[in-house]
């Protein structure tokens, strides 16, 4: 099911964990649980009939795809149901499944054809709960305190580096030898504000795995800004020549795909630190190929905003270390400027000879249109809750549905 959604349903597959969605996906789904059970305490022949009907076909699909797979159907599916546990924990699930659906079309039959349909709601109930229980008890109940956990790790010497200029650390390895191994867990980073380029992101940036899979090792270290990389097969960190985070340069080269983008990044005439790759041709009278020079200093920074004080002493490309998203805007003394995708996935903008501070905020529009959206719909739900007071009878029960 999970892959026919994330192809089929619109706008899922710009996401890279839409499992996350199970929470609101779960909720609707016990309201119309509760609508359904609520409409089934009312005895109805024709609709009971009708009900058993769609039901019965929905539970044989439910039970078909169960049986096949403890029957051995899938068991090389998967890269993963080649791991005896995986498999074994599978068909547990599926075994559940195929039991749980056959004793639910059970107590639904029951119950329709009972004089006590409540008695069955009850139970219904009560085995969802049990079934719930069941998978989710053990989940975050753990004995070890989450700061116990993470003491574990000497940060210290880290966070004074970090302290005097920022750079970033590779924890995790991607390819190559050790593939797949990690020096620090899961969620660290956010927790000891570590700036790691690993970690969760709901949405599937295509590029930042273009950049990790497709581009030459070392130049993507470079320019991710990593100062630290977890040596394969140990639990140590290596030091790397990494490049500035920010710099100036005139050399740019626009290429019009992706793929020449990542040719040309991958050759000999591309060194990190002074070419840029761009997708468009920049405004700006940029002297192309005559050397700026300058200096970029850090003003302050958080999650969503960098401001930046740069001189140069020629108009010239800014090349930033940070991931190009068109929700980012940048602002040039206040004006508004182009922000251009550089180096498959990271931001550049052009700055004028001279003085200026640069800034780039996170602005989205569709943040925005969000919180309007929800405004008014927090009002309409004000609305008709309080139409049951002030609105004429005539008027309030259309809006309820009764």
């Amino acid at each position: 099911l999970y892959i026919i959604v994330f192809t089929l349903v619109p706008g899922f597959s710009k996401f890279r964990i839409p499992g996350r969605f199970a929470l609101f996906f779960s909720f609707c789904l016990i309201l119309l649980a509760g609508i359904g059970i609520t409409s089934l305490l009312k005895k109805d022949e024709k609709k009971d009939r009708r009900f058993l009907i769609v039901s019965s076909v929905v539970a044989g699909i439910l039970v078909f795809f169960p049986f096949l797979f403890l029957a051995g159907a899938f068991d090389t599916a998967s890269q993963y149901l080649a791991h005896e546990k995986v498999l074994a924990t599978s068909k547990r699930a599926m075994a559940s499944t195929l039991g749980m659906t056959v004793i639910i079309m059970l107590l639904l039959v029951g119950m329709l054809r009972s004089r006590r349909r409540d008695l069955f709601a009850l139970l219904l109930a009560l085995l969802v709960f049990i079934e719930l229980y069941n998978y989710g008890s053990s989940f975050g109940a753990g004995t070890t305190n989450p700061e116990d956990f993470y003491r574990r790790f000497n940060l210290k010497p880290l966070k004074q580096e970090l302290a005097a200029e920022k750079f970033r650390i590779q924890s995790r390895l991607y390819r190559g030898p050790g593939e797949g191994q990690m020096m620090l867990p899961r969620n660290l980073g956010n927790v000891e504000n570590i700036p790691l380029i690993e970690g969760y992101n709901q949405l599937r940036l295509t590029r930042y795995n273009e950049l990790l899979y497709q581009v030459d090792i070392q130049t993507g270290q470079k320019l991710f800004n990593i100062r630290y990389r977890k040596i394969p097969d140990k639990f140590q960190f290596e030091r790397l020549t990494t490049a500035p985070r920010f710099y100036l340069s005139n050399s740019y080269t626009v290429l019009s795909t992706m793929d020449e983008v990542i040719a040309y990044m991958n050759s000999d005439d591309f060194t990190v630190g002074k070419d840029i790759a761009l997708e468009q041709e920049p405004s700006g009278a940029i002297a192309v190929g005559e050397e700026a020079s300058g200096t970029v200093t850090i003003i302050g920074e958080n999650a969503n905003r960098i401001e930046l004080e740069v001189t140069t002493d020629k108009t010239a490309l800014l090349s930033a270390s940070e991931v190009y998203y068109p929700a980012w805007k940048a602002h040039i003394d206040g004006t508004p400027v182009e922000l251009y995708p550089a180096n498959l996935l990271f931001r550049a903008v052009v700055v004028p000879e001279g003085t200026h501070t640069v800034v780039m905020k996170y602005q989205s529009p569709a943040f925005t249109k969000g919180v309007l959206l929800s405004l008014a719909a927090v009002a309409l739900i004000l609305a008709v809750i309080s139409g049951k007071r002030f609105l004429p009878e005539r008027l309030y029960r259309p809006w309820m549905g009764f």
